[in-house]
Order: C-alpha cells, then sequence, then structure tokens
C-alpha cells in the first residue's frame, strides 16, 4: 500500500473516531444532569440521581462534607463515617446520590481519590514517552522507505 493510501486511510480513520466522540459527548450531554443545572433550579432537581466526579473538598465535619468547584459549594450528607477523607493534599473525592435541594446532597456512593494528582503526572509522562517513541518509529520508517 502507497503512503498515499495510508494518509487516506488514517483520515479517514480519525474522521470516524472524531465522529463517534461527538456523538457520544452529545448523547451523554443530554441525558446528565449537572449541579449548575440544579443550583439554578432546585425543585426540578429535587430526588434526581447526580453524580459529581473528582471533586475539591472545602470542608469536613463529622456530620457533614463540603465539595467546592468553579462557581459551586455542596453539602454532601450522608457520608459514611470510615469513609471520611483525610489528607486530601493529593486527592480529590467523586459522590452520588439524590439531590435534596438547598444546596444538599445525600451521599449514597463515594470513593476518595487520594492520589489523583500524582496518577495525573505519571499519565502525562506514559503519554509523552509514547509520542516520542511513536515518532521516532515513524521517522525512521519514512527515512528507511
Amino acid at each position: 500500500m502507497s503512503g498515499l493510501a495510508r494518509c487516506a486511510w488514517l483520515v479517514v480513520l480519525g474522521v470516524v473516531i472524531g465522529a463517534g466522540v461527538f456523538d457520544l459527548g452529545r448523547r451523554a450531554d443530554a441525558r446528565i444532569i449537572t449541579i449548575t443545572e440544579c443550583l439554578a433550579d432546585e425543585l426540578s432537581c429535587t430526588g434526581e440521581t447526580l453524580s459529581l466526579a473528582y471533586c475539591r473538598v472545602a470542608d469536613v465535619s463529622p456530620d457533614r462534607v463540603v465539595l467546592q468547584g468553579k462557581g459551586w459549594k455542596v453539602e454532601v450528607v450522608g457520608w459514611p463515617p470510615d469513609e471520611l477523607p483525610g489528607e486530601l493534599a493529593l486527592g480529590k473525592v467523586s459522590v452520588q446520590g439524590p439531590w435534596l435541594g438547598g444546596g444538599r446532597l445525600r451521599a449514597d456512593r463515594v470513593m476518595v481519590h487520594r492520589y489523583r494528582r500524582l496518577k495525573e503526572v505519571v499519565g502525562v509522562l506514559v503519554l509523552l514517552i509514547w509520542g516520542v517513541s511513536v515518532l521516532r518509529f515513524g521517522s525512521r520508517r519514512l527515512r528507511d522507505g
């Protein structure tokens, strides 16, 4: 297969993958209720299940946890005592549960991501190494014919 045919296949593959990602995002956006929508219209969200992923903890007390994002704060009640976040210098938390209104969410499922920042750094390093390897391989293949 010639180099031009390979490039054409890569372009077609890129368009198909891009269209799939765009369609998936559009479908997810139509179904997922966001925290900003619930803070803007509390009554329509009451009882709806929300998922807050990788949020920063603003405050911790024995009966509640306050999560903070860009332009919002949410009080999470019913956080399991054995899952209360302690040292979170490198971590984030995720929580899922029904919206109670009044800026509150009941925690049905929680997860503490203690090493989130460390995982991001390692992921970026692996991606850079992979990218350099692919570029070196491609340049050798083009140079050698």
